[in-house]
């Protein structure tokens, strides 16, 4: 076993997702309401990233898969 124990990578129930630049806050929030999530919070450096939130009866790695597999994000 490694001397360097593995922490934690996220926080639970939420997921970061950097949306491509060309996609508008109308599509992002079709595709959240669509996803059943909602942004919590919004990079002030980096507005295309977004903290979402994950509904309960998903994991966060659930999430992170299916924003990863829309052709409007860049990655979660």
């Amino acid at each position: 076993m490694s001397s360097c124990s593995r922490t934690m990578e996220y926080v639970p129930g939420e997921i970061a997702v950097k949306f491509k630049s060309d996609v508008g806050e109308d599509a992002i929030n079709t595709i959240n309401s669509k996803c059943r999530s909602s942004v919590k919070r919004t990079s002030r450096f980096v507005p295309e990233i977004k903290v979402l939130n994950v509904p309960v009866d998903k994991t966060v790695e659930e999430m992170v898969r299916t924003y990863e597999n829309l052709s409007e994000v860049k990655y979660a």
